[in-house]
């Protein structure tokens, strides 16, 4: 009994070591010790660091560099202020493009006296500008690379950066939250093809007017995601071949011996209205993971459903992964919502990647913290930010399900674990 208990405590902590950690603190209070930096700039005083430029002349930019290596998914909380007519921020998923004199480049969370631009994202070197500015909502298109402003909050209240301010950086995949003092300042979805995934953490003291900024505070939590060598929390939903457990319908659905779930249309059945015949989770779910493999005859046409909190209304009540043979369509074809590893409405994949009719197909979803990817076949077809106003009234938890369009189908190897 107790090697039993010792077991399973010893299986919780493998399983809270993958998926995150305990914040780190990244200065000691009392020395530079970790981090790397121009000594004439950088100093501790007081229990904080330092950087000041006063009485100094420095020819552009520098940083104070962590020296605790790159950092992919994270969440960063400090405290700063700067004084003096000049501004200063923090550097994450970024790279030493000259060690000589600390230049770096990458992902910015502002500190800036303007209230527009106070925790702000700005591309530093990256010649990218000024990504989000405070107060924004954003999503960064993948091919223009163009900020897009889905949301934006008019009446700003003004920051004082001369006095101790918290901030924190929230970073998952390529969804980018900065805050100022426990409010959200900016939130961006970066689909841009150049976005940046991993790199270093460091602290700017900014060429121009005379100026200090001050750090006190850093705390880091690094997130870890599942590896793929992680199968804990994984649930068959199609245990032994068979669907009832976890499913319910009126349709069509049949168990076969190879373990995979077919629908076969009664003479007559077409369109895809009759809800009661689609196949049901009789669980609810929020956040997620699931894999699905399906296959389609030629023409095929079905859609897996998540978050539906009416199964007599999904398309309105729900959101929508298309199921489609899209396979040989030409590529100068127009992808639409309706090919393969579309969100309907509006979201078509980013390529055509589906195995011809009569194949099995995968899907791999990801649906956290209110950010959807959708792979396919092994390629990833789609990034959508499910609070986009196209997508607006969509619960965010609710069944899952999947279609019957009154096409034959298969589906196969089904598991999904919570997030």
């Amino acid at each position: 009994m107790i090697r039993s208990m010792l077991t399973f405590l010893f299986g919780l902590l493998f399983v809270a070591a993958a998926r995150g950690a305990e914040p780190q603190a990244l200065f000691n209070g009392k020395d530079l010790t970790g981090w790397s930096g121009n000594p004439e700039i950088w100093s501790v005083q007081e229990g904080a660091i330092v950087g000041s430029t006063v009485g100094k002349k420095i020819p552009g930019n520098t940083f104070l560099v962590w020296d605790g290596g790159e950092v992919e998914d994270f969440h960063l909380k400090f405290e700063a202020r700067v004084v003096g007519n000049n501004n200063s921020g923090v550097q994450y998923r970024s790279k030493l493009a000259d060690p000589k004199t600390w230049r770096v480049i990458g992902y910015q969370a502002d500190i800036h006296p303007a209230p527009n631009y106070v925790g702000m994202l700005y591309g530093e070197g990256l010649g990218r500008g000024i990504i989000a500015e405070r107060g924004t909502k954003v999503r960064v298109d993948a091919e223009t690379g163009k900020p897009e402003v889905i949301a934006k909050e008019e009446q700003l209240a003004p920051v004082d950066i001369s006095q101790w301010t918290t901030y924190e950086i929230e970073v998952r995949g390529d969804r980018l939250i900065h805050k100022v003092d426990g409010k959200v300042a900016v939130e961006v979805t970066d689909q841009h093809r150049d976005k940046l995934r991993r790199g270093i953490l460091a602290l700017q003291v900014h060429a121009g007017p005379e100026m200090t900024v001050y750090f006190r505070n850093l705390q880091l939590t690094r997130h870890a995601a599942p590896s793929a060598d992680d199968q804990s929390g994984w649930v068959d939903l199609l245990p032994g071949g068979k669907f009832t457990e976890h499913w319910t319908t009126k349709g069509n659905w049949q168990p076969d011996e190879d373990g995979a779930v077919t629908l076969t249309p009664r003479a007559g059945e077409t369109g895809w209205s009759r809800f009661d015949a689609y196949l049901w989770s009789k669980k609810e779910y929020g956040d997620f993971e699931l894999e699905v493999e399906f296959k389609l005859q030629k023409n095929g046409n079905s859609g897996f459903y998540f978050n539906v909190g009416d199964v007599a209304s999904p398309v309105a009540k729900g959101i929508e992964v298309q199921i489609y043979d899209s396979h040989g369509k030409p590529d100068s074809a127009k992808l639409t919502d309706h090919d393969c590893g579309g969100i309907i409405p509006a979201f078509p994949p980013t390529r055509r990647v589906s195995n011809p009719p009569g194949e099995w197909n995968k899907f791999h979803i990801t649906s956290q913290a209110r950010k959807l990817t959708v792979r396919l076949n092994g390629h990833v077809v789609n990034e959508v930010d499910l609070d986009d106003p196209k997508l607006g009234g969509r619960p965010p938890r609710g069944l899952l399900g999947f279609q019957d369009h009154g096409l034959p189908m298969s589906l196969r190897n089904i598991r999904v674990r919570e997030l």
